[in-house]
């Protein structure tokens, strides 16, 4: 049976701090690796280059790290 996907990301960044635009450029010109980002740019990378798909009849849920830090938090859930 073929697969119907239903949701579909690719190549997604999620990076923390003041100068997280001029972090995610120099992952993407210069290759700067997570530790690298920390300390030049004082930015923490939470997802790097994440592509996925869901297909019709999976469940996919993914949270972020707050929570252990007591900030507000999110949940996602999809279901197709």
């Amino acid at each position: 049976m073929a697969q119907d996907t239903v949701v579909e990301i690719s190549n997604v960044w999620k990076i923390f701090g003041a100068r997280s635009s001029d972090a995610l450029k120099a992952v993407q010109e210069r290759g700067l690796t997570k530790a690298e980002i920390l300390k030049e740019y004082g930015a923490v990378v939470g997802v790097a280059d994440v592509s996925l798909s869901v297909n019709r009849g999976e469940i996919f849920a993914s949270w972020d790290c707050r929570v252990a830090a007591n900030l507000p938090s999110f949940v996602t859930s999809i279901a197709c």
